[in-house]
Formats: structure tokens, sequence, C-alpha cells
């Protein structure tokens, strides 16, 4: 849609299930969608045209991201699995798994280096982008994690769960350093403010 306007611009049509999930690429080009018909799709921003689509993945995918020099691709299903893909050829380069229930939410840090994963599995797990090797597990929600994000210095990271609050951590660390306790219900989807501090 036009921002200004809210003319309707193109329509992205392919996926076969509902869509739940997508974002730009950094240099605005492109556009991932993420569907529950296990599927990603990127997309030509401009025209419209369906460049590739990501298969590999045997359940709902919930979430899908850039890195940030949109070299790659990263997925999250429902299938307990997440995937890194190469953008450009479309292959499958690592399979991240460590989760035991759906992986509902995924970010890259900042400098691309890490890749953050959410799961039903109450817990969210830090990764190392390039190896897939787990750096560390972020344990301390009692229900669902359904969202997660990055600082924009990469050196916090908040999470949002069904137990109703958002909490925020030290990447490296792993500590908690607080918890946000007020909504009445699930928490979905959090993020940070451009300079960091809220």
């Amino acid at each position: 849609w036009d921002a200004h306007s809210g003319t309707l611009l193109r329509s992205f049509d392919g996926h076969t299930s509902p869509v739940t999930s997508c974002t730009f690429s950094p240099n605005d080009q492109h556009i991932l969608t993420a569907s529950n018909d296990h599927t990603a799709k990127l997309w030509d921003a401009h025209s419209g045209t369906l460049l590739r689509s990501f298969r590999g993945h045997t359940a709902s995918v919930r979430s899908c991201a850039f890195s940030p020099e949109g070299q790659f691709i990263f997925t999250a299903s429902l299938e307990h699995t997440s995937k890194l893909w190469d953008a450009q050829s479309g292959t499958l380069v690592h399979y991240f798994n460590g989760h035991t229930s759906p992986v509902t939410s995924c970010a890259f840090s900042p400098d691309g280096q890490h890749i953050l994963t959410a799961s039903d599995d109450k817990t969210v797990k830090l990764w190392d982008a390039h190896s897939g090797t787990l750096l560390r597990s972020f344990d301390g929600h009692t229900k669902q994690v359904r969202g997660c994000a990055f600082s924009p210095d990469g050196q916090h990271i908040l999470t949002v769960s069904n137990d109703k609050t958002a909490k925020l951590w030290d990447t490296y660390s792993g500590t908690l350093l607080r918890s946000f306790d007020g909504h009445t219900n699930w928490v979905r989807s959090g993020v940070f403010s451009p300079d960091g501090k809220h």
C-alpha cells in the first residue's frame, strides 16, 4: 500500500494458506512472506513478481527474517525447527534443531552474526548464524514465548510471552535484567525504540 494515500499498489498472490509473517529486505527491493502452506516466498517489491519459494519445512512457517545485508533468509516453523537459506539461490545453508515445541518468532542480530528464536517450549535460543551452533538458552518465561527482538546495538534481547509478560535480557551473559508486568492477557509482539531506550 501507499503509506500516504492508502492506495493499493499491488497484491502478492501465490501462497495457498494464510500468510503469517512478512518483511522488507534491507534495500527495500524485495519482500519476504511466510505462510501456513509450509513455504516462504521472495517477491520483487516493485513488480510483485514471485522470485523464488523456499521449500523444506513440513509445517507452518510462522516467522521470517532477512539478515542485515540481505544475503540470507531465516525461517521459523511449527515443526520445531528453523532454517537459514541463501537468498539468491534458495539453497538451505543451516538447519537449527534444538527447540522441543513450535518455533514462533525469529530475529537476526544487527551485525548478522547471531540469530534468535522463540518457541512454545517457553525458551528463547541464541545461535551462531554461520555455524548453526546453539550459544545460549534464555529460560524464565512460564508459558509459550511468542516474540523476540534484538536491541539496535545487539546488547539486549526482548522476549514476549503468553505468560502476560515481556522480559529484557543481556544478550551475551543470558542474565534476566527485568520483567515488564502489566498486561492482562497474552503478549504476542514486542519492539525496541530506534534508540534502544524504550
